[in-house]
């Protein structure tokens, strides 16, 4: 039994030392320049807010923040101004983080 345990042992160990040889690769390449860059989506829903980045929008020229609030997916604006966002009130509009 001691025989199997070492013989066990002893064959483990040799797949591990196999398992760590090294890569032999030694070559490299060299990119040319790379160019990363990112817009910011023009609308941006959160679970407690949802954010529109006018700056990006081209249909905003010469609106207000109400008549752009109209165009908003899944908001709406009664007669008297009142907003609703997915059909529920008391909603507060912030521009640039401000009331």
């Amino acid at each position: 039994m001691k025989n199997l345990s070492l013989l066990l042992t002893l064959s483990i160990f040799s797949l591990t030392i196999k398992a760590q040889v090294k890569d032999t690769l030694k070559t490299t390449t060299t990119l040319n320049q790379v160019v990363i860059s990112s817009t910011q989506p023009q609308i941006t829903v959160k679970t407690d807010k949802v954010v529109m980045n006018v700056d990006k929008m081209v249909n905003a020229v010469g609106l207000n923040a109400l008549e752009l609030l109209r165009q908003a997916p899944g908001v709406t604006v009664d007669g008297q101004d009142n907003v609703k966002i997915s059909g529920k009130t008391g909603i507060q509009v912030l521009i640039d983080g401000r009331l």
